[in-house]
């Protein structure tokens, strides 16, 4: 896990963009689960929302349980079929989140930058369930609502270079932030994670030497 965590934070330079463009009766090559988790309130429902509908959602709707798919198209013309489940983040549902997380390919645990509880509760309750149900998944960080950021009260939100920090510490392989209403890297979010779980079918193919020996008659 540590290994694939290094070899692809340096090549996050090139993340692949996916579409659903052209999709509509292929069918998928790959098969993908990603699960969000995260404190109540933080905006993962709008998140995801605004990546499968392009669309900001107005009015918070607590989320019980929730799931969403689409198909996308990858730049080597393959399909992928992405399921993002959505779970709600209060305490009286935590019996329910373990159902999420079976199959999962990567885990995204969101926090939102005006909330530093959010923030910490990264390492004191997200990251120690994941890991319990989830020992080998890779894990993205990802903060939430960073249109905020061009308020004035900035020194209330969460400082971007302590969550990079934070998620090198907890062995995450990225760290980004997002803004579900503006859309801003809202679909880099999304492409990372699924160039993460993809991870070791789209890294080039080291060519096999031939190990045969061969005789020379002189």
């Amino acid at each position: 896990m540590a290994l694939i965590v290094d070899n692809f934070r340096r090549t996050l330079g090139d993340i692949p963009h996916y579409s659903q463009c052209g999709v509509k009766g292929r069918s998928a090559q790959y098969h993908l689960k990603i699960v969000v988790v995260g404190d109540g309130a933080v905006g993962k429902t709008s998140l995801l929302i605004s990546y499968t509908q392009g669309k900001f959602p107005e009015d918070y709707v607590p989320t019980i349980f929730e799931n969403y798919v689409t198909n996308l198209e990858g730049p080597n013309g393959k399909i992928v079929e992405l399921a993002l489940w959505d779970t709600a983040g209060q305490e009286e549902y935590s019996r329910l989140r373990p159902l999420s997380y079976t199959d999962v390919d990567v885990l995204m645990i969101c926090y939102a930058i005006n909330s530093k509880v959010s923030f910490y509760n990264i390492e004191e309750m997200w990251l120690p369930e994941v890991k319990h149900f989830c020992p080998d998944v890779p894990i993205m960080i990802v903060g939430l609502k960073s249109d905020l950021y061009a308020e004035d009260n900035i020194s209330d939100f969460v400082d971007a270079f302590k969550a990079e920090e934070t998620a090198k510490r907890i062995g995450a392989f990225v760290h980004l932030q997002c803004s579900s209403k503006s859309q801003q890297k809202v679909r880099e979010v999304f492409d990372t994670a699924i160039t993460a779980a993809l991870y070791d079918e789209l890294k080039p193919k080291k060519k096999k030497l031939n190990s045969r020996r061969k005789c020379v008659i002189i």
